[in-house]
């Protein structure tokens, strides 16, 4: 049999119209769904900013069906470690009495040394002028003088021996003569004793005494150059400190930025510590008060983070000379 071929008139044409206009209707739904999906997808994929933090609201969700002892833990460990980094941004940029082995405590305290070794080197240098004074006035004065005395003293022992030795030639009686060798025995005396007494002097306590003025004189000297040295020490450890520690602060602009943002975290950081103090005395919180402490916590993080930020740009631009010269 033949197979006879399908008319092409326009029943085909009735047929085909209908498909066509069908398939025309379509592609505007598919582009419509198409587009809502990819809208949605947007949507779903785009951060969100939340109030506080920029948070995904899907998290914030989560985040409030977290078990509210759960959710009190992790802030009071975020609080904690934001507590750490705040001491170690204000050791920075102000005076920690709690370090005492910090920079600034160190230049103190050899200032403090400073000023004790300026006042050993001043005393010794007021001893060693006094002992030099001690020995000049002995060589110049005190010696010349006791020799003096001493040589008079000897003149006059000398003047009455020879006036008791004419006496006793010149004795007529016995009386007179007896009287005239007492006087002779008292000259002698009187003449053996200043001869020893200028012996001693001359030998023993010229010698012995300037020794000792010497002695004195060498230790002060010793003493002086040692508190000499020592201060020169002193100097240059409290310059180095000194460098080490405008090296290791902040510059003053930096510093500034610092203080300003601790200071606007530490109100913060005092709200979540009432906040979890709270948490103890009551023994729970509410979901809203929960979802502000967990706020405050994201704000106080934001800041440390932006001093964080300040501290170690200007950190790197103060060493960056030294950098670039050790790379040269």
């Amino acid at each position: 049999m033949t197979q006879q071929s399908r008319p092409t008139g326009s029943a085909d044409r009735v047929h085909a119209e209908p498909i066509a206009r069908r398939r025309r209707g379509v592609h505007p739904v598919l582009a419509a769904a198409m587009a809502a999906a990819v809208v949605g997808l947007g949507l779903v994929q785009a951060p969100a900013t939340s109030a506080r933090g920029g948070q995904d609201p899907a998290a914030d969700k989560a985040k409030s069906r977290e078990d509210p002892a759960a959710a009190i833990a992790r802030i009071r460990r975020a609080v904690t470690d934001a507590d750490r980094r705040l001491v170690a941004l204000a050791a920075a940029v102000v005076d920690d009495p709690a370090a005492p082995r910090a920079l600034d405590d160190a230049v103190a305290g050899l200032r403090i040394e400073l000023i004790e070794t300026e006042g050993r080197l001043d005393h010794a240098t007021r001893r060693r002028e006094i002992a030099g004074l001690a020995k000049k006035e002995f060589v110049e004065a005190t010696f010349p003088h006791d020799s003096t005395q001493v040589e008079g003293e000897l003149r006059l022992a000398q003047a009455q021996n020879v006036r008791a030795n004419a006496l006793v030639k010149d004795a007529g009686t016995e009386v007179e003569k007896a009287t005239a060798e007492l006087e002779l025995k008292k000259s002698e005396m009187l003449l053996e004793a200043y001869g020893q007494k200028k012996e001693v002097l001359n030998k023993y306590t010229k010698e012995f005494v300037t020794k000792n003025l010497e002695s004195d004189l060498k230790k002060a000297h010793s003493e002086e150059l040692s508190a000499t040295v020592e201060l020169e020490l002193t100097r240059g450890k409290l310059a180095r400190a000194e460098k080490a520690a405008a090296a290791g602060r902040p510059t003053d602009g930096a510093s500034a930025q610092i203080l300003a943002l601790i200071e606007r975290a530490l109100p913060i950081e005092e709200k979540l510590q009432a906040g979890l103090a709270q948490f103890r005395k009551d023994g729970g919180l509410g979901e809203s008060q929960i979802r502000e402490l967990r706020g405050w916590s994201d704000d106080l993080t934001a800041l440390i983070e932006e001093a964080e930020v300040v501290k170690a740009a200007d950190e790197l631009a103060r060493v960056k000379p030294q950098l670039k010269k050790s790379a040269r």
